[in-house]
């Protein structure tokens, strides 16, 4: 299902003759994704007013990774810095 999904979605972004020139198979949920795009859309605009605007809910998404980043390797046991640390969140 994951493959159909990430296909129908590929096929909307790209459009048909394009998708088809890159040899990606077509999928049964590509009509579906057409359909949902509309609520789709509405849904991630009234989740940003919600929180107060983008700019709110972009804010609380970094607050959120912050807080995970210190968390994740007290949790998972990490010691070590194998990956470099993430930029910290643009000043508001």
């Amino acid at each position: 299902m994951a493959v159909e999904l990430i296909r129908g979605l590929q096929r909307v972004f790209l459009g048909d003759d394009a998708a088809d020139e890159l040899g990606i198979a077509r999928s049964r949920l590509a009509d579906v994704v057409r359909i949902a795009r509309p609520l789709l859309v509405a849904s991630v605009r009234v989740r940003a007013f919600a929180a107060g605007g983008g700019a709110s809910l972009i804010a609380r998404g970094y607050r959120e990774r912050d807080g995970e980043m210190d968390r994740m390797p007290a949790a998972y046991g990490v010691t070590h810095q194998m990956v470099d640390d993430a930029p910290a969140a643009p000043a508001s």
